[in-house]
């Protein structure tokens, strides 16, 4: 069963859509604390990574959705003292298109105030 998401398709005037969805990562994780931290997510659908030529670990939330633990992710906030700069909202858009626009959901938007942290936006532009 494929979990419930924020994605959005946004229809455009030739029939196409844009596709935007909604992650959450977190960056900067050290080698000290990423045990504790794949700790509190074992339950949780995320991915855990280490970039090529990095000392530290990313954390990322895909197409976050109802299940999205919001008081998992602020406890780890708090219990790490994570700087605003190494977690926030991701936002991807794959358009046609080179202009266009979209909105945040609210439910993303409430994350938002209650954790703060940055907004990323990635936009893609496919063509045939």
């Amino acid at each position: 069963m494929k979990k419930s998401n924020y994605n959005l398709k946004i229809e455009r005037e030739n029939g196409s859509f844009d596709e935007v969805s909604f992650s959450f990562r977190i960056t900067e994780i050290s080698e000290e604390i990423i045990d504790d931290i794949k700790f509190l997510l074992k339950n949780e659908d995320v991915i855990i990574n280490k970039p090529k030529l990095r000392n530290f670990y990313v954390v990322l939330f895909e197409d976050i959705g109802q299940d999205f633990n919001i008081e998992l992710i602020k406890k780890i906030i708090e219990n790490y003292k994570l700087s605003q700069k190494q977690y926030g909202f991701w936002i991807s858009i794959n358009s046609e298109y080179g202009h266009g626009g979209g909105y945040i959901p609210s439910e993303i938007l409430a994350f938002y105030r209650i954790i703060g942290g940055q907004i990323d936006f990635s936009y893609i532009i496919m063509t045939e």
